[in-house]
């Protein structure tokens, strides 16, 4: 085996190591991105589509102020967003919420 071919073989190597590690990594990432949208076209979806409706929101004091909003439906599911002035993206959903304490916010 000559030192040019060992060469692109150690290349050839190394890229394809590469692209594996990206391959298994790369599903994670996706799942850390968020779905966004207008926001009120988002909050009107989650009303047709499970009848959930604006119930509570907060502001978290962070580097700068974050707008969250969860939204609530008569059958339990429930779905959280980050708002910003014009879009809102899902952070959270879920179903089988119980109310714990008085009447929903």
């Amino acid at each position: 085996m000559t030192k040019e071919f060992a060469a692109w073989l150690a290349l050839f190597a190394g890229l394809f190591l590469a692209a594996i590690c990206w391959l298994i990594a790369y599903p994670s990432y996706a799942q850390e991105q968020q779905a966004c949208g207008p926001r009120r076209q988002v909050i009107d979806s989650l009303k047709k589509h499970y009848g959930e409706e604006e119930r509570w929101f907060g502001i978290a004091t962070n580097k700068k102020a974050t707008v969250y909003l969860l939204l609530v439906s008569k059958n339990a599911s429930w779905t959280m967003l980050r708002v910003h002035p014009d879009v809102a993206c899902g952070v959270a959903s879920g179903t089988d919420s119980t109310l714990m304490f008085g009447e929903p916010a």
